[in-house]
């Protein structure tokens, strides 16, 4: 694998296409460019659940208010998207990367964008369920990096219950459709 650069220098109109589009964003590690949500103390309720949006520093943070669970800090890693909902993905101290089940509506407002809208309509389901925010359902390592990223190795370690997940490309480049590029390059650079 290459990166979606080395492809790029030679293909203008596919680089034209892909940068800023669904693939190009599939995935980004969080900055002022990368996320279009509300981090300025917005808050969005959902029955026991309070979901609080700040912004520390160059830090891009939810506060979790969950039952009677003390309230829990989330340091936001990468964004997941970005037309219509751009999710959020936080790190846990397992190698995991959860995506949140809360995310920012990027349409207009005219639309009915520009707002935090909850994922689970039926309502916040307990801490034991694979469809908690923090389960198995919402697990980016194994759930949805595959589609997400370029060459995924999940890095998944049964005997310490921890993901080691790396990739090629953070998103969704040109070889994860059409495959380790070296040779292709390596060619089209020989004189001969």
């Amino acid at each position: 694998f290459v990166g979606s650069s080395a492809c790029l220098r030679c293909h203008p109109a596919e680089s034209a296409g892909w940068r800023g589009s669904h693939h190009d964003r599939a995935m980004e590690i969080v900055s002022d460019d990368s996320v279009l949500g509300r981090f300025d103390g917005s808050v969005l309720k959902h029955g026991p659940q309070s979901w609080r949006f700040l912004r520390f520093e160059d830090e891009f943070v939810v506060e979790l208010e969950e039952s009677e669970r003390p309230t829990e800090r989330l340091r936001v890693s990468h964004t997941f998207g970005f037309s219509p909902l751009q999710q959020y993905l936080v790190e846990r101290p397992d190698g995991r990367r959860q995506a949140l089940p809360v995310a920012w509506d990027s349409r207009p407002q005219q639309d009915g964008g520009q707002r935090w809208i909850d994922l689970q309509p039926q309502g916040p389901v307990s801490p034991d369920d694979p469809l908690h925010w923090d389960g198995l359902a919402y697990n980016w390592n194994s759930q949805c990096a595959v589609c997400h990223s370029t060459q995924l190795v999940k890095g998944y370690d049964p005997e310490t219950n921890r993901f080691e997940t790396r990739s090629a490309q953070i998103d969704v480049g040109c070889e994860a459709c059409h495959g380790p590029g070296s040779w292709h390059v390596e060619l089209a650079a020989d004189p001969g």
